[in-house]
């Protein structure tokens, strides 16, 4: 950002502030509201607070700050929902970008609380259905409430709202599921996203998401339709007549994952799923493809989940019990593969030397009857930067 700042362009004094951009400060929520979970993309960030209510700040050019007023570009005319007689969002008109950006996130997503509205807005008295997680795309932003609702507004070009229109939203919308569905889980990519329901369903829409073929601007590339609706994704059955349970869903920029877990002979067996393009695979069909897990395969107590880092690039695995690991794919054309996220040279430092007798989890062998190993705790990556959080473990063996 320092050469943006020293070359602005003209106009950028309305999109740039360097006291906001380069140094990392305390914001204020209104009062009363007290942050539970956050959530951040490429010039957007989500927080839950304790009431169950969502504010977002940074970019708002299409309304996925969620704070309404006219600030949208105007779509195409909308096709309509899934059943007659749903209400469809209508295009709305720009205007100057006076609200461009969400500085403080003073005014809650709006659109959510039909439901138990305490006609005080802002305050911290809780809503009846309050708002469980958030998944921000680039320009769109998503999220469920306890109650299994689900959300989305913002930039809608392409179906990422999931409403069956082709038009940006400057508050909430419903996404048009199923009358009856309950989604406990969402996830977005960079212009798509996707929801697990508490039945173990998984629905996708947006970009390159459907299952029938057009051309891509002329430049003779046959790309998969954008889904405007969500559409359930068909997983293949499993040998054996195992039964076959979704778990976690996960989304990369063009790509999504899912964590399968299926009950064999008393014991779960996980697998996972991945359909989309990756690594610049422009062809890959959107039907699950399995891939194998990293290094072991799932019988160990405890499973997979994903992790939260690589949010809109890949996906991240991490081990659950046992002696953990975090892993990322790695892409080399139509195949995938996970390694650890650091590599044992990053994790000592560069040196050898650094070691000092202990052992990197999952390499070499103890000689000592009390060893030390660093284990990845935590891990999260954005476009150009990541992080770690290692600790020491104590390693006895017998």
């Amino acid at each position: 950002m320092k050469g943006i700042f020293d070359s602005p362009a003209a106009d950028a004094s309305t999109y740039l502030r360097e006291d906001v951009l380069l140094l990392p400060r305390a914001f204020p929520l209104p009062p009363g509201e007290t942050p539970l979970k956050v959530a951040c993309s490429g010039a957007l960030t989500a927080v839950i607070t304790e009431s169950g209510r969502v504010f977002c700040m940074g970019h708002n050019a299409y309304g996925q700050c969620g704070v309404g007023g006219a600030v949208l570009v105007a779509a195409v005319e909308e096709e309509g929902g899934r059943e007659a007689g749903r209400q469809a969002p209508k295009g709305q008109k720009m205007q100057k970008a006076d609200v461009a950006n969400v500085w403080t996130p003073m005014t809650p997503v709006q659109g959510l609380e039909k439901e138990g509205e305490d006609g005080e807005m802002p305050s911290c008295k809780s809503i009846k259905d309050p708002v469980v997680e958030v998944a921000l795309g680039f320009q769109h932003a998503l999220c469920c409430t306890r109650g299994g609702r689900a959300y989305a507004w913002g930039k809608g070009e392409r179906g990422q709202l999931g409403n069956g229109a082709v038009v940006n939203h400057n508050s909430a919308f419903p996404i048009d599921l199923p009358v009856g569905t309950k989604v406990k889980r969402v996830a977005s990519g960079f212009n798509h996203a996707a929801a697990l329901t508490e039945e173990g369903k998984v629905w996708v829409w947006g970009k390159w998401q459907g299952l029938g073929m057009r051309s891509e601007g002329g430049r003779g590339v046959d790309l998969y339709e954008d889904q405007l609706l969500p559409r359930e994704v068909e997983m293949p059955g499993e040998e054996g007549g195992a039964e076959v349970v979704v778990v976690d869903v996960a989304c990369g920029h063009f790509h999504t994952s899912l964590l399968v877990k299926a009950e064999e002979g008393g014991k779960n067996r996980w697998r996972l799923y991945m359909f989309g393009m990756r690594a610049g695979v422009r062809t890959v069909e959107p039907v699950p493809t399995p891939v194998p897990l990293p290094e072991e395969d799932g019988e160990e107590e405890g499973g997979w989940r994903f992790g939260k880092g690589g949010t809109m690039v890949h996906t991240v695995l991490e081990r659950v019990g046992g002696r953990g690991g975090v892993y990322k794919a790695e892409f080399e054309g139509e195949d995938t593969r996970f390694v650890p996220v650091c590599s044992e040279e990053q994790l000592r430092g560069g040196n050898d030397e650094a070691l000092s007798g202990n052992q990197i989890e999952g390499h070499g062998a103890a000689e000592e009857a009390s060893t030390s190993r660093k284990k990845v705790l935590k891990y999260t990556e954005g476009l150009v930067h990541r992080l770690a959080l290692v600790e020491d473990v104590k390693d006895v063996t017998q």
